[in-house]
Formats: structure tokens, sequence, C-alpha cells
């Protein structure tokens, strides 16, 4: 299984609300309700790496290079899912992202 679908994986048991996953998220202080996700990158990055993806770039320049040169938001779509900015700190290491599923247009 690729890192892609690894991460699409994650994000989908979230989508179905697994209670195991949300559980988690809880315990490392993630703010989600059953609409989102919130998460900054550097947090996101560290939950990967301690629970749900030991093939995470450990680096988190890697990470990060590797998330936004990723086809992660064209797999969400499929899923009728999208991350988008939440709170926007001008600085992709401050800002706030929420996985959700896609708002109607």
């Amino acid at each position: 299984m690729s890192y892609v679908d690894q991460l699409i994986s994650v994000f989908s048991r979230f989508l179905e609300q697994e209670e195991e996953l949300l559980l988690l998220l809880t315990l490392h202080l993630f703010t989600h309700s059953h609409t989102q996700w919130q998460f900054e990158l550097p947090k996101l990055h560290q939950f990967l790496l301690d629970t749900a993806l030991p093939s995470t770039p450990v680096n988190y320049k890697e990470f990060r290079h590797w998330l936004f040169n990723s086809p992660i938001n064209q797999r969400l779509d499929e899923l009728g899912a999208e991350i988008a900015i939440h709170n926007n700190q001008h600085n992709v290491n401050l800002t706030t992202y929420i996985l959700r599923y896609q708002q109607p247009k």
C-alpha cells in the first residue's frame, strides 16, 4: 500500500467516524466533530508518526513537501471530501486546516 493510500485510509476512517480513530484524535488533543477534523500540519505529522502511519516521512520538511506534491486532494474529491483552510495564519506551519465533506457549491 502506497503512502498516499495509507493517508487516505486514515482520512477515510475519520469520515466514517471510526471510534478507534476518534479516540486517538481526542487523546492527541485534536479538535474534531462528526463533520470535521481540524489540524495544523506539524501536529498532523507527529500524530501520523506516533499512531497511524509508520511509513510517514520522519523529517517534517519532507512530509510537508510530499503532502503538497501528492494527489491527496484529488483522492479526497473521489470520496466527496476535501482539506480546506480553517484559520489562515499566512504560514503553512501555523494555519489550521480541516478535513470535511465537500461543501455544496
